[in-house]
């Protein structure tokens, strides 16, 4: 307090004063870089990018909700999302434009979740979230909403040039005594057939019953 009292009355700090000051200083940055490895040890690292958190920790963050879900019933989903025609955007398009088009996608999500849901950014233009304590009908209304507002905001661009587009999602629902793995899976094979369908739209997995299961590897077996 001394040392910063000099310094606004533009007076000349005595070395102790001065020397004081350095060592709280250098301990508060030791502090500082301590904090920052123990978030990005903790799996709660985030993209600076898009604000999202990175896919450090995320299966197991995924797996603590499916537990909790076997435990409670608590139901919960997961969303992969991805922005459409993304290799025809990188040919188009400058880097920095591309990284404009990433954050802005990532930040309108990170707004539509709900505080306690879970955000992700996992990297070439694909993110995904896990929709907490929600059915699933009301998880798939709720992951449409994003697919419009992303669709029919404009993002800013170099020289305030404006990009709309458009992105994917399959969603899939927890199921009793799964994987997290398994549920990204779900999710993955789900968002592959909305963007075969032709992009922006959003696509639910839906769990086989056992006799679909046998039909299926039936015709496989005559194929």
């Amino acid at each position: 307090k001394q040392f910063l009292q000099s310094a606004l009355e533009s007076k000349r700090p005595a070395v102790d004063l001065y020397e004081t000051f350095e060592n709280q200083y250098l301990s508060y940055l030791a502090d500082m870089r301590r904090l920052q490895q123990d978030i990005a040890n903790s799996g709660m690292a985030i993209d600076p990018l898009t604000g999202l958190r990175t896919v450090s920790g995320m299966m197991n963050e995924i797996q603590r909700e499916q537990d909790r879900f076997d435990r409670k019933g608590t139901p919960f989903s997961v969303a992969c999302i991805q922005i459409d025609k993304i290799e025809d955007l990188q040919q188009s398009l400058t880097r920095k434009d591309m990284e404009y088009i990433f954050a802005a996608v990532g930040q309108q999500l990170g707004k539509t979740i709900r505080s306690f849901d879970d955000g992700y950014y996992l990297g070439g233009g694909e993110y995904l979230i896990v929709l907490k304590h929600i059915e699933f009908t009301d998880a798939c209304t709720a992951v449409d909403r994003m697919r419009i507002t992303i669709a029919d905001t404009p993002i800013y661009l170099n020289n305030n040039k404006q990009k709309n587009v458009t992105v994917s999602i399959g969603i899939a629902e927890s199921l009793s005594k799964d994987k997290a793995q398994n549920l990204v899976e779900n999710a993955k094979s789900v968002l592959k057939k909305a963007q075969e369908s032709g992009g922006d739209r959003s696509m639910a997995f839906q769990e086989l019953s056992a006799l679909q299961k046998f039909k299926m590897f039936q015709d496989k077996d005559e194929k």
